[in-house]
């Protein structure tokens, strides 16, 4: 039973610390996603934050996944006013992710000599737990390195891109991806074969004859970042 105290019914006294946390929830969510909140402006990012929590309220002590739901309540259920909130709240989560991913080994250049020629065409790369390749309708990295570098960006207007998010010993990093880098890290990433990833790469027309070049160039850096947990060839 909670009881009154001299100035304060019992109900009273129980509403200090439901508002208190909220509070820390609403603290929770400034931490993962404070470029989403520039770019709202902090009054509205509040309030979009107790709606947040209002309809996804918390079920565990371990807040460390309780934004995990922003980026979907953006775009299904505050659209379509936040659907560039949608694509920044999926990067900054994103990077939040890659943060708390459990470290493994990576595929390394070494081991990527090692593999025939012959076998190139059917190799699959596993993707690392520490990656996340996402494709945007709004330039939200770009929006994202403006803040860092301590200007104060407006929300652009849409167009497409495409971002990597990745983890190099305890730093977090983003790399801007072109679609053809992107078609191609996805169709790997979902275990399609060399191979045929490139044919349909080809196909698509997202590969010009002077790109198909720097294919190599992409792998080395991609297997340089841990992008690839492991190469499974023959």
């Amino acid at each position: 039973m909670l009881l009154p105290s001299k100035h304060l019914a019992g109900i009273e006294r129980l509403a200090i610390y439901g508002d208190a946390y909220r509070a820390r929830l609403v603290e929770c969510l400034v931490d993962d996603y404070p470029v989403l909140q520039h770019a709202l402006g902090e009054d509205a990012f509040e309030a979009l934050c107790l709606r947040y929590i209002a309809h996804h309220p918390s079920t565990s002590p371990n807040l460390n996944s309780f934004g995990r739901h922003m980026a979907k309540f953006c775009r299904d259920v505050e659209r379509p006013s936040l659907a560039f909130g949608a694509d920044m709240a999926a990067l900054e989560w994103a990077m939040v992710e890659t943060l708390h991913a459990p470290s493994a080994e990576t595929l390394d250049l070494a081991t990527l000599a090692t593999v025939p020629a012959e076998q190139w065409a059917t190799a699959r790369f596993a993707p690392s737990q520490t990656v996340r390749v996402l494709a945007f309708a709004y330039p939200v990295n770009a929006y994202f390195q403006a803040f860092r570098t301590d200007h104060s960006p407006n929300v652009p207007a849409p167009g497409w891109s495409a971002t990597a998010v990745f983890r190099e010993g305890a730093t977090i990093w983003r790399m801007d991806l072109g679609r053809a880098k992107h078609v191609l890290l996805m169709m790997l990433f979902d275990g399609t074969p060399l191979g045929p990833a490139l044919d349909a790469l080809a196909a698509a027309g997202h590969v010009s004859e002077g790109e198909g070049a720097q294919i190599m160039v992409w792998f080395r850096d991609w297997v340089k970042y841990g992008f690839f947990a492991r190469i499974e060839a023959g």
